[in-house]
């Protein structure tokens, strides 16, 4: 009866042993895991956290240097060789895509003395003419519209030469020049045309573009010249509308 009692008690002592062993591998597997996991984790946060530092630090290189560009135009508007107190600086406000190459609107307007025909430029040469103001904006109308004619002129040989420029060719960006009475060569290029002051509220000798080739009515009487634009018609932030002579 003793040793039946002892064999009993020997296999639950077995049993406590190996339960007690089993919970020790569990329990030591979990803490193991837990560790682990908790390193895993501590890696993933300093690899997220990296890759949103290079994300955030690419996206504020980029702020900044759109920041500098408009600095950089806004310096350069400051050094317009027209009188200060005859320039109004002013931002675009609105652009409409079915008259991209027509009009552009403008924050600044009556309340800021602007009329109708006066120059709009910007750090590049003539952007425009004041089409339509109202109290607090007003509508250029830009220099690639086909119903504008703007009355221009440029110097060959010691001679000016005056003509209108009246059409856009969107296809090879060209403006036209006019009815030019003159001799020139064919070869022709290179030279600056200006506003010549002759339409209303138009300041002379702002640049409008470069001349670039000419051609020549079948009568020979008259000379139409194809100009390269001094401003980039697709980067228009920032205008300055110039007064009148």
């Amino acid at each position: 009866m003793r040793k039946k009692k002892r064999k009993v008690f020997i296999y639950n002592y077995i049993i406590v042993i190996v339960f007690l062993v089993l919970l020790f591998i569990i329990f030591n597997k979990t803490i193991r895991f837990n560790y682990i996991n908790n390193i895993y984790n501590n890696l993933l946060s300093k690899v997220s956290h990296k890759n949103t530092k290079i994300v955030y630090d690419s996206t504020l290189k980029e702020e900044n240097k759109k920041l500098k560009e408009e600095i950089k135009k806004l310096k350069e508007y400051n050094n317009i060789s027209f009188d200060k107190d005859k320039r109004i600086n002013s931002k675009i406000i609105n652009r409409n895509y079915s008259l991209y190459y027509s009009y552009i609107t403008i924050n600044k307007g009556k309340k800021d003395n602007i009329k109708k025909n006066m120059a709009v430029i910007n750090e590049k040469g003539l952007v425009g003419l004041i089409d339509k103001v109202y109290n607090h904006e007003s509508t250029i109308n830009l220099i690639t519209n086909k119903n504008l004619e703007i009355s221009a002129k440029f110097t060959y040989n010691d001679s000016e030469y005056y003509g209108i420029i009246n059409k856009y060719d969107y296809e090879n960006n060209c403006l036209y020049l006019s009815n030019v009475i003159g001799d020139f060569k064919d070869g022709i290029s290179n030279i600056d045309v200006v506003t010549s002051g002759l339409n209303t509220n138009v300041k002379s000798n702002i640049i409008i573009g470069k001349i670039i080739s000419k051609k020549s009515d079948e009568f020979n009487l008259s000379n139409t010249f194809l100009l390269k634009p001094a401003i980039n018609i697709n980067n228009i932030n920032y205008v300055s509308v110039v007064g009148e002579n």
